[in-house]
């Protein structure tokens, strides 16, 4: 398998996007796009951790009950 992202490359490039916008609006960024990523319809179950994450599936939730 070839690496394509290190977790290190992770942490750098989330800390250098952060500097520029605030979490919040990071994680409705995160969130929206994955909406938008789909055809939503029916039932839909999301499941997210606790962390930043969690964030981006609870503004998912939030799109998806409008």
């Amino acid at each position: 398998m070839i690496e394509v992202l290190s977790k290190e490359n992770m942490k750098i490039s989330d800390k250098i996007k952060c500097d520029e916008v605030t979490s919040k609006k990071l994680m409705y960024d995160a969130g929206y796009a994955i909406y938008n990523s789909y055809n939503w319809h029916g039932r839909v179950l999301i499941i997210c951790g606790s962390g930043n994450n969690a964030g981006d599936g609870y503004v998912l939730a939030s799109l998806l009950l409008k």
